[in-house]
Parts: structure tokens; sequence; C-alpha cells
């Protein structure tokens, strides 16, 4: 099993329940994504680095990036586990925050977040002189057992259309746009019920908005399927990539 953080990282027990799993008995990536999601903003609290203290400085966090893997199914029989984050250096424009799920000293999961720190008035990116001295000393070198490199996905002809999605008021979190957490959920939806997932890379391109009309397309190649989510306009919202069985 990879090295657990030591310095700054938080870690919280999660208790799977029903409502956790698919309709083939697995984790929902959604789910997942929702623990990581809230660990990571309850540690950013801790260390300065939150919601508040960020918006006091007109500056708030994006998320840029995401993947995933399960190392073992995550499923009925895992109850629960240990969820743990840590940050790590800031490089450039943007920071890394990663995560990995434990039970009985096995890795079952290990998680990568690429985010920016922008300027709420210009929308802008925040430079890496400044994210150095946010972060100070706030960061953990511990290693993962994944690599923070992504697909490079661009649709082409050789995507097919599957669905078209609306963003619905559910959908939106406190600053007015989709929450990170559903786009894997538009992700996932493309495929068949019997396709057994694990893992997942999300790079988000662009805000989706109430209101917005995205046409889900996507193609299939052996175990892995790229997926990108379109306006009307062309733009390209979001790219994902889905490892299967």
């Amino acid at each position: 099993m990879t090295a657990l953080p030591k310095d700054v990282f938080l870690k919280q027990e999660i208790v799977l329940h029903e409502s956790h799993f698919d309709c083939n008995g697995q984790i929902k990536f959604h789910c997942l994504m929702e623990f990581m999601q809230n660990l990571a903003t309850e540690h950013a609290e801790i260390i300065n680095l939150g919601w508040n203290a960020m918006d006091e400085q007109g500056i708030v966090w994006v998320l840029a990036k995401v993947k995933f893997v399960l190392h073992k199914p995550m499923d009925r029989s895992v109850g629960n586990f240990t969820l743990y984050t840590w940050p790590v250096q800031p490089n450039r424009f943007f920071a890394e925050r990663r995560f990995v799920a434990v039970k009985d000293g096995q890795e079952l999961m290990s998680a990568s977040t690429i985010w920016m720190i922008i300027d709420k008035q210009q929308r802008k990116a925040l430079p890496s002189n400044v994210l150095q001295q946010l972060f100070a000393n706030n960061f953990d070198t511990a290693p993962i057992s994944i690599d923070s490199t992504f697909a490079r996905i661009r649709p082409d002809d050789t995507f097919v259309p599957v669905y078209q999605q609306q963003i619905k008021r559910s959908q939106l979190d406190r600053n007015g746009h989709v929450n990170n957490t559903n786009y894997v959920t538009y992700a996932v939806d493309v495929l068949d019920k019997n396709v057994q997932l694990r893992g997942a890379e999300i790079v988000y391109h662009k805000e989706c908005l109430f209101g917005d009309d995205l046409q889900i397309v996507a193609k299939t190649e052996g175990d892995q399927t790229q997926v990108c989510g379109l306006l009307p306009s062309g733009e390209c919202c979001f790219t994902a990539l889905l490892l299967h069985n």
C-alpha cells in the first residue's frame, strides 16, 4: 500500500449505506466524489484555506480536474473505510489535493484533484507566487498509486450523441453553477447498466449554469469510454474518461 500522509492531512471514517450503491452493487461514483468533496472542504477550513477565508480575500477555489481509480471493488462487503486527504505543494497555477481510501490496511481507491484559485471579479487564475504564499507549509509529500496525467479528449465525428441533459436547480451549488460531483453522473449515464466501472477522469472546461442544454456524446474503445458535454454553441463544458471492465 502507498505511504499515508503524516504532516498535513485529515481522515474520516466513511460508513456505506444502501443509497451509496448502484444497480451492480458498486459504490456510485458521484457518492465517492461527494465524500471527497466534503472531506476536502472540512480540511481546507482547518488550514485556513476554506470558502469563508478565501471569500474574504475575493478569491475562490475552482476544480479543474479529478482522477480516481478503484484498486479493489468497493461494494456492499466493504461496509466502511477510512478516507484520507492532503494537499500537495502548488505548482505554477495549480494545486493538487490527493485522496486515498483504506480498509484493513489495503488501499481501495486513490484520487488526484487539480485546483485553481481565481479572482472572483476578474475570473483569472492567481499566479504561482500567490499560491505559494497561501499554502506556506500547509501541504504533505505523501505519494499516491496513480499519476496526475490526464487523457486529452477532443470531440470529433467518431463521437455519437447519447442523450440530452438540461441543467436543473438541484444540480447547482452555492456558486450558482453545476456542482462538480454531478458531471461524473452525466458521464456514467452513457453506459449500459451492466458495465462495471473501475475509474474515471473528468476535466472541467466551462461552467454549466441553470437552464443550459447539454448534448452528451461518447465513444467506446475497448475498456475505455470517452464522454463530452456540448452546449448548443458547440463549446465543450466537460470531458471524461471512464475505465471499465
